[in-house]
């Protein structure tokens, strides 16, 4: 099974440490942040994907991510939208923070 399976254009990645799960920016058409699950290989949506904006819920050409383990969230540079985002982990909008 190819680990990326599923990702259009893959161009950032992170880790959770705690936990091996990988955080991978998908900029092509989904505009998303994939999670890999590191037991099962399955990729799933983290953040984003339902389609380019500057929404809560969306992300526009997403650039670069951290894994904040203090926070237990995905800080993300939405690069078209022009700001920074911080992403909980299993939430379904994000918090633009810049």
């Amino acid at each position: 099974m190819c680990m990326f399976s599923g990702l259009t254009s893959p161009s950032g990645i992170t880790l959770n440490p705690n936990t091996g799960t990988i955080y991978v920016i998908d900029r092509g058409t989904a505009h998303r942040v994939a999670q890999i699950d590191p037991t099962t290989r399955a990729v799933t949506t983290a953040a984003g994907g339902n389609g380019i904006g500057n929404a809560l819920n969306q992300l526009s050409s997403p650039g670069g991510i951290f894994f904040d383990s203090t926070t237990n969230s995905l800080v993300i540079a939405n690069t078209a939208a022009h700001n920074i985002v911080r992403w909980n982990i299993g939430a379904t909008t994000g918090t633009v923070l810049a």
